[in-house]
């Protein structure tokens, strides 16, 4: 009896406390709104993400190119460049690289400002979408819509370098980025081709050798410039996106410059 009585109390409880269908479906209602107010906050935040995981990415490079400039006692930094495509359509499209450099005192060619890739250090991508822009093309400021809007002036305002001076301090310098052997464009495989990072166009594409072009290349947008203490970050895909007649004055023109400490290399905070 007691059994009996025990069963038909859970039985009572278990109904009191269940849900009916109708209270079911206005949970769900209440869920199903509460994601789609959640879901474009969680893509702001994600953007927010890219652009912040962005500058820890940066920080931390350059903070370990101030520490080899320091160790080796020569002028280090980092370069940023798209990889190289010879398709010109696909340039907004390709991909941007962290590239640690080393002043290389050549005397073999006499060339007073010439940087290769530091050994033992592999070239960094920047975050999908995330591309840096230092906002000069052929050594002057970017000022309309008609400075960006062409493969050459793309590439040149996403190549450029960011330099410490051997005491630790960044320093306006001109540069030029080479192969290891400092040759100038070689056109086979030979020490000089052996450079699997920064070689000529001839190199990357017939011989596989290289990932970006070395700067003997002004049509290209690729050559001796000075180096830079400020840039922007820019969503790529925004900016491929857009109309070329708008990419500056509606974008890029409106984003703040990210500043460096001149005596540090950090990112200065506002």
């Amino acid at each position: 009896m007691v059994c009996v009585n025990s069963c038909e109390f859970v039985v009572k409880k278990w109904r009191h406390n269940a849900f009916s269908l109708i209270e079911l479906l206005v949970a769900l209602g209440i869920i199903a709104a509460l994601a789609a107010i959640a879901i474009p906050s969680i893509k702001a935040m994600q953007k927010s993400f890219d652009s912040t995981g962005a500058e820890s990415m940066i920080s931390a490079a350059l903070s370990t190119a101030r520490t080899i400039a320091i160790s080796e006692q020569r002028y280090a930094g980092v370069r940023f460049q798209k990889a190289y495509t010879p398709d010109n359509s696909s340039i907004p499209d390709m991909p941007q690289y962290m590239i640690f450099i080393v002043k290389d005192y050549d005397t073999k060619h006499n060339m007073e400002n010439l940087f290769r890739v530091v050994p033992g250090y592999k070239p960094i991508k920047l975050p999908a979408n995330t591309n840096i822009t230092d906002m000069y093309v052929d050594d002057v400021n970017i000022a309309g819509d008609d400075k960006i809007n062409d493969p050459c002036e793309l590439t040149d305002a996403t190549a450029f370098s960011i330099l410490f001076s051997p005491v630790g301090k960044l320093v306006n310098h001109e540069i030029r980025v080479r192969n290891k052997a400092g040759e100038a464009n070689p056109t086979t495989s030979t020490a000089s081709g052996h450079d699997d990072v920064f070689n000529s166009i001839d190199n990357i594409i017939k011989n596989n050798l290289g990932l970006f072009v070395q700067d003997d290349n002004p049509d290209l947008g690729l050559y001796k410039e000075q180096s830079r203490k400020k840039f922007k970050i820019y969503d790529s895909d925004k900016f491929k996106k857009m109309d070329k007649d708008e990419r500056y004055t509606n974008y890029l023109k409106e984003l703040k410059f990210i500043c460096l400490n001149p005596y540090t290399g950090e990112i200065i905070k506002k």
